[in-house]
């Protein structure tokens, strides 16, 4: 995604941002814990191309909310709004770090899918 692609936001949508990627992060946090479980069903090759999709997906975002809070640095920033920033880059840090264990994780149940056992 080149710079002229992204959709910048004005500093007003900070906490919106921020509000955002936490229930993002939230969501991926639930996410891997279900595949996480030991008993987890197989897998069928339609939920694992849509988990994969949608990890990649979110992978393809993060430089581009990484490049946003860079934006917004720049400019003159409350403390409040620093703070935002700050914790828009601890979640975006954790939501790459899940989502490539979710790509994982996916991949190797893959391979006992039900798809492939039948």
């Amino acid at each position: 995604m080149t710079d002229k692609e992204i959709n910048w936001q004005p500093l007003s949508m900070i906490p919106v941002y921020a509000e955002m990627i936490s229930k993002i992060l939230d969501s991926s946090k639930l996410q891997l814990g279900m595949i996480q479980i030991k008993d987890h069903p197989l897998l069928n090759d339609d939920l694992i191309s849509h988990i994969l999709e949608s990890q990649e997906e979110q992978q393809e975002l993060i430089p581009a909310c990484l490049k946003q809070c860079t934006k917004w640095g720049k400019k003159e920033l409350s403390e409040k709004q620093s703070n935002w920033i700050s914790e828009i880059k601890k979640n975006v840090s954790s939501l790459s770090l899940i989502s490539k264990e979710i790509m994982s994780i996916v991949k190797s149940k893959g391979k006992n899918k039900i798809d492939s056992v039948l």
